[in-house]
């Protein structure tokens, strides 16, 4: 009798695992079908390094989202949205060397995807300093943003846009032929 009184009292105090502690309870379910401690030890490495794998993975992701970032904040005009000097005049540079190459070669594999010209464009806004003076910076940078609107609206996908300077913007129409460029800037 006494026994049966112990044990039931020994039954009851039993706490399960606790619900929340989701990793423990893990390792008790699975500790059961473990061979031996080694493999047990060697479950757990694996996986710590899984979960160290994944932070890692997640870490260069951030860190390419922030390089991105940057890149655009250091190629980008922040006010138009368009390039700025710096990323126009990288972009050029690698199409100017590309063109080159391409010039250069006589025989290409590929003659009908290769671009063998770049027109660059100059835009100036006429008396911008005088309007900004008498309507003010606010007015000012709507009409560069109207402007720049209207510019990105009339090139192709394959041509760039930039905003060289305070009121000048430049276009790079890309493999476009002189009458093409004529029609463009006009």
């Amino acid at each position: 009798e006494r026994i049966e009184r112990r044990r039931g009292r020994e039954e009851s105090c039993r706490v399960p695992p606790v619900e929340e502690n989701i990793k423990n309870r893990r390792f008790l379910k699975s500790e059961a079908t473990w061979d031996s401690p080694w493999e047990h030890t060697l479950k757990t490495k694996q996986f710590i390094i899984t979960e160290e794998l994944k932070k890692l993975k997640k870490e260069i992701r951030d860190r390419d989202v922030r390089i991105r970032g940057l890149e655009n904040a250091v190629t980008k005009d922040p006010l138009t949205g368009l390039l700025n000097r710096r990323g126009f005049m990288e972009l050029a540079e690698k199409l100017a060397v590309d063109i080159r190459w391409i010039l250069n070669k006589e025989n290409t594999k590929r003659e009908h995807y290769f671009i063998d010209s770049l027109t660059v464009l100059f835009f100036d806004i006429d008396n911008f300093k005088k309007i900004n003076d008498t309507f003010g910076h606010e007015i000012g940078d709507k009409i560069l943003k109207f402007v720049s609107g209207i510019i990105r609206d009339k090139i192709r996908n394959a041509d760039f846009v930039a905003r060289f300077g305070g009121e000048e913007m430049v276009a790079a129409l890309v493999g476009a032929g002189e009458r093409d460029s004529i029609q463009k800037a006009e």
